[in-house]
């Protein structure tokens, strides 16, 4: 297998930051290797980067970033292979040609699933289903959703009140967030910062990452819908107004375990004039 970022559909999905990545490293995000075979492009995938990787300023730039920033959490957490990895596996290597059930119509898996690989049995191969469905075929669905949803955030259309799980307290502090605030036509978008608190900046001296988020950050996006800049702490001051510059806003909370004696953020989303 080959990286997932390396496929020619890539673009599609995520954006690839070059000015972060240094002359001599960007030759590890080159695409060209087109084989997708029918099976969707994965965030999940074991083969994924992460979003700093090879990045010029570990813990302060990002590298990759999705299209969508719901998924920005996901890439490169894959630990085990992920259900399309299997499928595209499968698929490379012709696992389930022999399969006695293979050409038989009433025993096609569905809704993506696969055959399981030919165990050389003679026995008929089982299909291999994907999260959101079950049944000896994959035909009952109980969800359509791939990925499992962020613990909190969303899509923000109208002018509310935004906070972390059980804010003022960290119950959840493994959790990653996301907030895509929409403005309507014609309209910016402000936040109101009224509480922002998160494991500080790293102090130690002998760290070349000093100063840096690196237990946990939140990204804020006022400008590009790809890039923008890292908080951590309480760098963010109560009463602080931030605002876009056009109609999206971007709030994307990433964090390896946070502490339950910080409190996490509330902020007011408001719609102001351009």
């Amino acid at each position: 297998m080959f990286h997932e970022q390396s496929r020619l559909d890539r673009d599609g999905y995520v954006t690839i930051l070059w000015n972060n990545i240094p002359p001599g490293l960007q030759s590890q995000f080159s695409t060209g290797l087109d084989y997708p075979r029918g099976v969707e492009y994965d965030y999940t995938s074991v083969m994924h980067y992460s979003p700093m990787a090879f990045s010029s300023k570990l813990f302060e730039r990002n590298t990759i970033v999705t299209k969508n920033p719901h998924y920005q959490r996901l890439i490169g957490s894959g630990r085990v292979i992920s259900f399309r990895d299997a499928k595209l596996v499968n698929k490379m290597y012709s696992c389930n040609a022999f399969c006695p059930n293979l050409f038989n119509d009433t025993q096609q898996c569905q809704n993506g699933g696969y055959l399981s690989p030919y165990r050389g049995d003679g026995k008929n191969c089982h299909c291999v289903c994907p999260p959101g469905s079950t049944g000896q075929y994959c035909e009952t669905v109980f969800s359509r959703n791939y990925y499992e949803p962020p613990i909190c955030g969303g899509n923000v259309t109208e002018e509310t009140e935004i906070e972390t799980p059980g804010y003022p307290k960290r119950e959840l502090p493994n959790d990653s967030c996301s907030w895509w605030i929409q403005a309507p036509p014609k309209k910016r978008v402000m936040v109101t910062f009224l509480d922002f608190s998160f494991y500080p900046r790293l102090v130690s001296r002998s760290s070349k990452y000093r100063g840096r988020c690196l237990q946990e950050r939140v990204e804020i996006r006022t400008r590009s819908m790809a890039e923008g800049n890292m908080y951590c702490g309480e760098d963010i001051k109560q009463g602080t107004n931030l605002a876009s510059s056009g109609r999206q806003f971007i709030i994307i909370i990433t964090t390896n375990g946070g502490i339950k004696t910080t409190r996490g953020l509330k902020a007011k989303v408001s719609f102001i004039d351009p």
